[in-house]
């Protein structure tokens, strides 16, 4: 835990971790949830956004989204 989070009592750290964006809200978390589930609709997105990004973030992303559709398909 942070050092500045120890001094804080437990509803101020979680409120110190939110507005610092140390938990997800309930938006990005449905996404994640959605990107774990279909990994394939991801890949549509980050191509659909691919000109709007960093190629570095692009391949980095494209390269995980394409290692967990690879994941899923052998679970099936």
């Amino acid at each position: 835990m942070h050092p500045y989070l120890k001094k804080r009592p437990r509803t101020d750290r979680t409120i110190a971790r939110y507005e610092s964006s140390l938990i997800q809200d309930r938006g990005n978390n449905i996404v994640l949830k959605k990107i774990a589930k279909d990994p394939e609709w991801f890949l549509e997105l980050l191509e659909d956004a691919k000109d709007k990004i960093p190629e570095s973030k692009y391949r980095k992303m494209k390269k995980s989204a394409e290692k967990l559709l690879k994941e899923k398909t052998a679970e099936e």
